[in-house]
């Protein structure tokens, strides 16, 4: 799956937040890398209804571990 800008904005704010706080770069967002992917999996399973535009408040690591026990 492709990611549009669409997907992208969706978690616009997280994104964003993880930026400020330099937990990824922008290059994470480049398709084969690692935010690329995980957004990939959350909008292609039911996960996205789960999570709102600041992923739940979570950092990146928590929103992995979040992703893993589902």
């Amino acid at each position: 799956m492709e990611l549009t800008l669409a997907d992208v904005q969706r978690f616009g704010k997280g994104l964003m937040r993880w930026l400020e706080n330099d937990e990824i770069e922008m290059s994470d967002l480049l398709e084969g890398n690692r935010i690329n992917d995980l957004l990939t999996h959350i909008l292609e399973s039911s996960l996205e209804e789960k999570l709102d535009n600041d992923f739940n408040g979570m950092d990146l690591d928590e929103l992995t571990a979040f992703l893993n026990t589902k």
